[in-house]
């Protein structure tokens, strides 16, 4: 028992020294200011909720809150593509497993180094792969990274890329786990792919589109890397923060006035973004019960 409950402490342990005590010291931190460029918690001096009445009357925290939402739109796009061929590869023909490992490949690349690479396609000068394509067509070449409409565009594509996928292989395993016989049935009542695709394939699968949404929800409310590999400006997170995220805004710290405190800011825009992460959660959870079907 003592060599059980020993093993059984060691992610226990992890999440209390790593995740829990740190989330404490965080919202102990939203409440104080400290010195400035000051690390140390000793120079922590009660602050109230002034630094929660900083951020609420910031623009930029808004303006990074609408971007977020935005980048998130990619969601939709990420889950349907991934279905659809999850789909198109049950059926067997010659290099499926090729193509299940091409789309596969970019979730164990590098989030910075595939940003980077996207950076050089839609670089906007005259090298840029995207705008070489665009000439050699004889088409007016594009600011992709210096248009702040374009930049989100460039964004959300890159994310629909990289993400879709892993829910290939998500929505392979849901669909394997379909008997065939729900599919020969189907075929003798008449009815055609869209129909077996919209009619039974979208409804039996909902338990994993409800997982990928959730944890895509998650994931895209704390988006950063992207949009801050790929800004063309280096004070800026794209044209005029067309990139900035819920989680640049809260890295801005050190910029933030001295007399509310870089650390004590952040700290209070960190617990925002777990309240409005807790909320969507919530919400999602709650709509769930309408559309997740769990029928054995």
């Amino acid at each position: 028992n003592l060599c059980g409950w020993a093993l059984a402490s060691i992610p226990l342990i992890g999440f209390t020294v790593f995740m829990f005590v740190p989330i404490l010291f965080s919202v102990a931190m939203s409440f104080n200011t400290f010195k400035p460029n000051s690390y140390e918690l000793s120079t922590m001096t009660w602050a109230g909720f002034k630094n929660f009445g900083y951020i609420f009357k910031d623009a930029k925290l808004w303006l990074a809150l609408g971007n977020t939402l935005i980048y998130c739109l990619s969601i939709p796009f990420e889950m349907f593509f991934g279905l659809l061929f999850a789909y198109l590869l049950r059926k067997k023909f010659f290099g499926r497993r090729f193509f299940r490992i091409v789309f596969f490949l970019p979730h164990i690349c590098s989030l910075v180094a595939l940003s980077f690479a996207w950076k050089y396609i839609y670089n906007p000068q005259e090298f840029g792969i995207l705008n070489q394509m665009f000439a050699s067509l004889g088409l007016p070449q594009q600011g992709w990274l210096t248009d702040k409409n374009l930049f989100k565009l460039c964004i959300i594509i890159m994310t629909v890329w990289s993400v879709f996928g892993v829910n290939v292989l998500l929505y392979t395993a849901a669909l394997n786990s379909i008997t065939p016989t729900v599919f020969e049935a189907a075929e003798l009542d008449g009815a055609n792919s869209f129909d077996k695709f919209f009619r039974i394939v979208v409804p039996l699968v909902t338990p994993t589109s409800f997982y990928i949404l959730l944890t895509a929800l998650i994931g895209g409310l704390q988006s950063y890397q992207r949009a801050d590999t790929m800004n063309m400006d280096p004070y800026l997170m794209g044209p005029d923060d067309s990139g900035l995220t819920l989680v640049g805004y809260m890295l801005r710290a050190k910029d933030y006035p001295v007399q509310y405190g870089g650390l004590g800011v952040a700290a209070a825009s960190s617990l925002f973004i777990a309240v409005i992460i807790g909320l969507f959660t919530f919400l999602n959870k709650t709509i769930s019960k309408r559309w997740v079907s769990y029928n054995d």
